[in-house]
């Protein structure tokens, strides 16, 4: 959420950017805003792989809004309890029973910066009439939020996410798939693990 759109993985068409923020064990392979991308992406050797086949984000951005778990969950559960035709391929093998993937968020905060939100100014937008969010500083229930307090709201997601133990160095392919009503994802990612 927090790299800019010009260079995030999510709107990367080709794999271009999908080096974009990476740190740590796991590397992070992006789904899409909605539709189709196939992306070249080399990994380095010994990088678990994390990706979401489909999810759901809320994000508060105006006061008065939802701003606990018991008030968002109903908000974004019903996109994923649609979900159908869900499928990820691994080097042409499918991978069996997908529905036990499924992973709520706790209450994290987070920018917009994917959406154009840079500065708190610009929240206004998404608030006509209304008083935009200015932190995760005073949640009602702060044993559900993690992270820090700093940022435009508070935010939660659930969805299907896949990790998968690091590959062995060589080519593979990874395909993804899933709709929810009139929302398609549709996602090849050709890999060079060295």
């Amino acid at each position: 959420m927090t790299i800019p759109p010009e260079q995030n993985p999510v709107a990367d068409t080709n794999g271009q950017f999908a080096a974009v923020g990476q740190s740590g064990p796991v590397w992070f392979l992006a789904g899409t805003l909605g539709g189709a991308a196939e992306r070249t992406v080399t990994v380095p050797a010994g990088k678990a792989l994390f990706f979401p086949m489909l999810n759901n984000l809320w994000v508060t951005t105006c006061v008065g809004d939802p701003r606990t778990i018991a008030e968002i969950r109903p908000l974004i559960a019903p996109f994923i309890d649609a979900a159908q035709g869900l499928d990820v391929e691994i080097d042409g093998v499918s991978v069996a029973n997908l529905a036990e993937y499924l992973v709520e968020s706790p209450l994290f905060c987070t920018s917009l910066t994917l959406f154009g939100v840079n500065v708190a100014a610009d929240l206004a937008a998404f608030c006509p009439g209304g008083t935009p969010y200015p932190d995760c500083g005073n949640l009602p229930n702060p044993q559900e939020h993690y992270g820090t307090p700093v940022g435009f709201g508070p935010a939660m997601t659930i969805g299907y996410h896949l990790m998968l133990a690091p590959l062995k160095a060589g080519h593979h392919t990874i395909h993804f798939t899933a709709t929810s009503g009139d929302f398609s994802v549709d996602v090849t990612y050709h890999l060079t693990v060295k």
